[in-house]
């Protein structure tokens, strides 16, 4: 082991990092405990090296690099092995960089470094294939049009000092790069810059260090080193015209945001002391005097948040974001005023050693206590990070405030100038002032400097004392931090392998595991609250009504729930979002700081009273309401996707389509808030699990305190009993019928149409049983790379093209999804019906070795292990909110997956498919392609005879007959060891 590499305390694996002969520095991770491996090779190129007549070059060269080398020449070949062996890959193109990373089972990996690795040895950048992927980049730049945060960073770029590296626009389109010499300059360019010596790689593997280095050598030696040299830049792109200025930006989607960015000289260097985190934290901090609760306080904003990242070598950023209200709309130069009277104060105080030491503590231990990352997240992070940070401290750069600085501290608050600001207004209301137009996006926006009037404000920030009383001030000191991170478990291996009930009464169930897997001072409390009041879990009204309520309650606590949260403890009280059947409340963090909030937190909960904030409420549902609005500015897929759980939540009636959802919350009253919290909670019941490193007796004490506490949080409270906890059906496709829904996304206020459209193909099974829950998963892994190889890269139909199974309330399903710029949605499901006729002639000769390669790819999915406490956790109380408590279920799957046949995967593909096809459509129809939609679906419709139009989940809901309540064995004893 490279004893220079610094590992937190509970790190197991083994880290080594050598250089090949070739001047490729490697990263070597061995983890004896990993499930699957992973690896990542970044090249320290990326769209700023683009020539400046090829914009999106470096880009376009990471799609064809994809596609076929001289050892493998079949452009499917890499992902299809990847998707064979319970894998995933991908790449990405960065500014400075373009990083290539894969994660398979562990017995597929020594063949899949072969197949990744000749990609950088000897690519084929097959002719043929150009034209296809130039389409495909021209489809990924199409999909981000209408996207506000793609719009805002090209702006930022667009807008900077003309002819600098960092005025690029880097994802290309087919104007860009659809030139006769293309394939020439992207050979030119591999050749100038794909050098060994600008390349880190990261192997992560089960395997030893040596073995893993023999690996790294036979695979990576070959690639060529050329020496490139990549200049470095370091002037700073912006001109001092271009700092010191404010800026009108006419969004897509209807929002009102200030937003104040700061170019700083480079700080990363001193990335050890991180005085730019420091100052992020004060300014973005949301506790006790901070900016945010004052302009809450004065009814200006919603939300802000701060950040800071480095432009790798050249610049440091930091931002402040608010989000205003209409009054802060009104009065946006006023929240400028407060903002730099923060500033002031922070400044004139100057660094506090307290403020520092703080977060220097909670940095520490949480390395310390880091949970183990995914494998192929966490190679590809550490790719990146080898081009900047030395090896002892690449597992911890996140994690380093090291020593107190003050004068740096300072130099960096100093930074926080009006002369290098900019200031962005990014509204509707602004349209009229935007009178220049973005070049790549056409985005509408103006610019000027800062009038001496404004300059003066800034300088001399006038405020009055807020409504209630809050002070712009430093934080107070922060008392959730831990101090006791000592275990209570002393023999792991006695202790209870899964869940056991702790504790029952009339309106209480509670489960409890004491940890015996992570062995760190952490926890997780999960508490769900059943009730019936008002139709809870039918009526959309009180669905909405609770929403607001939630948010109230939320806001009344958030200066204390976020310095919990700056102590690393979580904590959200929100709709159960998998069952919107109850209210969940979930703790997680150092078990030592949950022991200070949790039964406080309930308490808060019970003596809430929303009668003061009607403010609030108000902000609240402007919010709300542009959010509704905005549903249409979301990506054709995305919408695909809310649209489908819509309909898939229309057997309880909570979730009811945008409009309609529009309409109701705009009807709402103050007075409905009040009401509402007056006759809700009156009929409750409760179940809790707690998870960590807690003791039994300490878990029984919490659970009754917590039913004391909720168990009389209205007077006369009633026992829910078991039998009224409101049901959650789904409803029950026909055989051999296809429903479809469509919806025609709508011209935008900036006048510009939705290129794109996008369908989802749901097809349903049935309600679950063990067989067919795996058979269903080995079924998904053998269509999803043809899927998108077919669909995606042969017929070029799109930039996303996506198929998973889809449980939802128990019952089996599959989806397949494309987002597409050049075809209707109608065709699409077309092509999806032929691309599934092929498959079936296929399905029909499978090979026992390929049946077998799927079902031991699903197999390793099942085997994965958890990685927190957190996910250990989610996972067992899934099994108590749907009342089945099979807690070995994984052991279960394993023993029915030696069952299965390639006759049971051939069946069930004809079933779902074919002999009992039960499918929904959700069609999001573009502008432009309503005319040939039309077409389509009036050849569709005379053609297939059970093809059926829906307009509403209710009217699906009326057709249809639903399904039992997926916690309708919850009066029975369950197996699941047993065929339904």
């Amino acid at each position: 082991m490279d004893k220079t590499i610094i590992k937190s305390n509970n790190d197991e694996r083994e880290y080594r990092i050598i250089t090949l002969q070739n001047n490729l520095q490697c990263l070597l991770i061995h983890d004896k405990e990993a499930d699957k491996s992973a690896a990542s090779l970044s090249v320290k190129v990326g769209f700023h090296q683009d020539p400046t007549d090829r914009p999106g070059l470096a880009h376009f060269l990471e799609h064809m690099l994809f596609l076929g080398t001289e050892k493998y020449p079949h452009q499917d070949e890499y992902a299809n092995y990847i998707a064979e062996n319970a894998g995933m890959r991908n790449a990405f193109t960065d500014s400075f960089e373009t990083n290539y990373f894969f994660e398979c089972s562990n017995q597929a990996f020594y063949g899949a470094l072969d197949r990744f690795s000749k990609f950088f040895i000897c690519p084929l950048f097959t002719e043929s294939c150009s034209e296809r992927e130039i389409n495909a980049v021209n489809s990924e730049h199409e999909k981000n049009i209408l996207q506000d945060i793609w719009r805002q960073m090209q702006l930022f770029r667009s807008t900077s000092k003309e002819g600098h590296i960092y005025n690029r626009f880097g994802t290309g389109t087919k104007d860009t790069l659809g030139q006769p010499t293309i394939r020439k300059d992207l050979l030119d360019f591999h050749e100038k810059y794909y050098s060994a010596n600008i390349m880190k790689a990261v192997i992560y593997g089960k395997e030893s260090l040596d073995t893993l280095e023999s690996w790294a050598k036979e695979y990576f030696n070959p690639i060529k080193n050329s020496n490139v040299v990549i200049p470095k830049v370091t002037d700073i792109p912006f001109e001092p015209e271009q700092l010191g200025t404010f800026w009108n930006v006419f969004p897509v989607k209807d929002k009102d945001t200030l937003d104040f960015t700061w170019i700083m000289e480079d700080f990363d260097p001193y990335y050890k002391n991180n005085p730019i985190k420091y100052i992020s934290h004060l300014l973005g901090h949301e506790g006790p005097n901070s900016l945010l609760s004052y302009l809450m306080d004065e009814g200006l904003a919603t939300a802000l948040s701060s950040s800071y990242h480095p432009e790798r070598e050249i610049f440091s950023v930091v931002t402040v974001v608010v989000d205003l209200t209409k009054k802060g709309l009104e009065n946006y130069k006023h929240v400028c005023s407060i903002v730099f009277a923060y500033i002031k104060m922070i400044k004139e105080k100057g660094p506090e050693k307290r403020i520092f030491d703080e977060l220097k503590k909670t940095l520490q231990f949480q390395f310390d206590f880091k949970d183990k990352e995914k494998p192929m997240g966490y190679t590809y992070t550490l790719a990146t990070k080898m081009h900047f940070y030395p090896s002892e401290d690449l597992l911890r750069t996140s994690y380093l405030m090291e020593d107190y600085d003050p004068v740096l501290i300072q130099r960096a608050l100093d930074s926080l100038r009006i002369d290098n600001m900019r200031l962005y207004l990014i509204s509707k209301s602004v349209e009229k002032q935007c009178n220049l137009v973005e070049k790549w996006y056409s985005q509408k926006y103006s610019c000027e400097k800062f009038t001496p009037e404004f300059i003066q404000l800034l300088q001399n920030p006038q405020i009055k004392p807020s409504k209630t009383g809050k002070i712009l001030d430093i934080p107070p000191p922060n008392e959730f931090i831990p101090d006791n991170f000592d275990l209570f478990a002393k023999d792991f291996e006695s202790l209870p392998k899964y869940p056991e009930k702790i504790y029952e009464s009339e309106i209480m169930t509670s489960f409890f595991k004491q940890d015996n897997i992570f062995k760190k001072p952490k926890a997780s409390v999960l508490v769900k609250a059943y009730c019936n009041d008002l139709g809870f879990g039918h009526e959309s009204k009180t669905f909405s009504s609770l929403a607001f309520w939630l948010k109230l309650f939320d806001e009344a606590l958030r200066e204390i729930l976020y310095q919990a949260q700056m102590a690393r403890l979580i904590v959200n009280v929100n709709l159960d979002e998998s069952s919107l059947n109850g209210i969940k409340f979930h703790i997680v963090g150092f078990n030592d700081s949950i022991d200070k909030i949790c039964i406080d937190i309930f308490n808060k909960f019970k003596e809430f009273n929303p009668s003061t904030m009607e403010e609030d409420f108000k902000n609240f549902k402007q919010k709300s309401l542009e959010e509704k609005k905005n549903f249409n500015s979301n990506p054709p897929y995305l919408q695909a996707i809310h649209l489908t759980n819509f309909f898939f939540h229309c057997g309880t009636g909570t979730l009811i389509l945008p409009e309609l959802s529009y309409e109701l919350i705009e009807k709402l009253t103050f007075d409905d808030i009040l009401s509402f919290h007056k006759s809700f909670f009156n009929t409750m019941r409760f179940e809790s699990f707690f998870i960590g490193n807690l003791t039994k007796e300490k878990a029984i004490d919490t659970a009754k305190h917590i039913e004391t506490i909720l168990g009389s949080a209205r007077p006369g409270n009633k026992v829910l009993s078991k039998e009224n906890i409101p049901e959650l059906r789904f409803f029950k496709l026909d055989s051999s019928t296809t429903w479809f829904y469509e919806r025609v996304i709508p011209v935008s206020e900036t006048g510009e149409k939705e290129s794109n459209s996008s369908i989802i193909c749901y097809y349903q099974l049935e309600q679950t049983s063990p067989k067919k829950e795996l058979l269903i998963q080995v079924l998904c892994n053998y269509i999803k790379s043809p899927c998108f190889n077919v669909l995606r890269t042969e017929e070029q139909l799109g930039y996303i093209v996506h198929s998973s199974n889809y449980t939802y309330r128990d019952v089996l399903g599959l989806i397949i999804l494309i987002q597409s710029n050049v075809k209707a949605s109608h065709f699409l499901s077309q092509r999806i019906s032929n691309f599934l006729e092929k498959t079936k002639e296929k399905i029909n000769e499978i090979s026992d070795e390929e049946f077998n390669k799927h079902v031991e790819s699903v197999r390793s999915s099942i085997t994965e292990k958890d990685l927190s406490i957190v996910q250990e956790g989610e996972r067992y109380w899934k099994e108590i909110r749907t009342h089945k408590y099979i807690w070995n279920r994984k052991e279960i799957q394993l023993q029915k997956l030696n069952t299965l046949t390639k006759e049971d995967l051939k069946g069930l593909f004809n079933q779902v498919f074919f002999d009992d096809c039960k499918k929904l459509e959700i069609h999001v129809v573009s502008q432009t392609h309503i005319e040939e939609n039309q077409k389509i679906r009036g050849e569709r419709l005379a053609i297939e005879k059970k093809l059926q139009a829906v307009y509403s989940p209710d009217e699906l809901v009326r057709k249809l007959p639903l399904y039992p309540d997926f916690q309708s064995h919850l009066f029975e004893d369950y197996n699941f060891d047993q065929e339904s």
